[in-house]
């Protein structure tokens, strides 16, 4: 291996990381965003519940890494 691939291999690497730990980051900042109660009337737990499965659901998308940065 030259030292040319080696390096690209390396930064690959990196960049897949950074991208896992991008996504994560994304992840915890936008479940705590849907997670926020309404200000203007108090939440029921039925719509507690509600707001957190659709955090999930749209959160699926984010958890793998697109093949491009692996």
């Amino acid at each position: 291996m030259g030292t040319e691939t080696k390096i690209a291999w390396m930064f690959g690497l990196l960049v897949k990381e950074e991208a896992q730990e991008a996504a994560q980051k994304l992840k915890m900042l936008f479940k705590m965003i849907v997670k926020q109660p309404k200000k203007l009337h108090k939440n029921t737990q039925k719509e507690r519940k509600r707001s957190s499965k659709n955090a999930d659901i749209i959160l699926k998308g984010t958890e793998k890494v697109p093949k491009k940065f692996i």
